[in-house]
This record gives structure tokens, C-alpha cells and sequence, in this order.
């Protein structure tokens, strides 16, 4: 995964998928196998309502750069050639320059 290999820490890659159509029963098999074939957090979207939120393209992989805050800041569909890619690095970057305020304890 080139992003992966170039921000390492820097970023939080997370996965969400739209598994509303797997059975209940099945549903820790479908857990199991997930975790096994990927190398990264994958969230499972049952009801489908996190995936709705983002307004996913359904059978396309869209990619979404949220700042700490969960504010969409880019927002890409489509297959990940060497050029998407790169787009991608370069909004991370951006986003990544950007100051940000420090957090106050409560």
C-alpha cells in the first residue's frame, strides 16, 4: 500500500464496509474474514447507515481524507493507479501542513 508505506503513523487508515447483506448468523464468520485478509481496521457497516453518511459510490472504492475532526477535506472514487495515487498523497499533504489547534483538556 504506497499511502501506507509513505505516511506510516502519520495517518489513521481505516476501512468501512457495507456488509448490511450478510445474515446475522453469519455474521461473525463474515467478522473473522475480514480481519484475516486485511492488514488495516476495517469497520462493518450492518444496518449500512455509516457507509450512507459518506455517500459511497456502491461497487467502487472511494477514498476520503478527514481532518481530526471528521471533516471531509478530499474525496476520490475509482480505480488506484499511479496517478490517483499521487492526488491522494498530495491532499494528505496538504491536509497534513495545515495548523491545527491544540486540544484542551475538560
Amino acid at each position: 500500500m504506497p499511502v501506507k508505506q509513505r505516511f506510516d503513523t502519520r495517518v489513521d487508515i481505516r476501512g468501512i464496509a457495507d456488509v448490511s447483506c450478510v445474515p446475522a448468523s453469519l455474521r461473525g464468520l463474515g467478522q473473522r474474514r475480514f480481519r484475516a485478509a486485511q492488514t488495516y481496521p476495517v469497520m462493518m457497516s450492518w444496518t449500512s447507515d455509516a457507509v450512507k453518511a459518506f455517500a459511497y459510490t456502491p461497487g467502487k472504492a472511494d477514498v476520503l481524507v478527514l481532518d481530526r475532526h471528521g471533516t471531509i477535506l478530499y474525496r476520490t472514487s475509482g480505480k488506484a493507479n499511479d496517478p490517483a495515487i499521487q492526488d491522494l498523497c498530495d491532499e494528505i499533504e496538504r491536509a497534513l501542513s495545515v495548523p491545527t489547534a491544540p486540544t484542551r483538556a475538560k
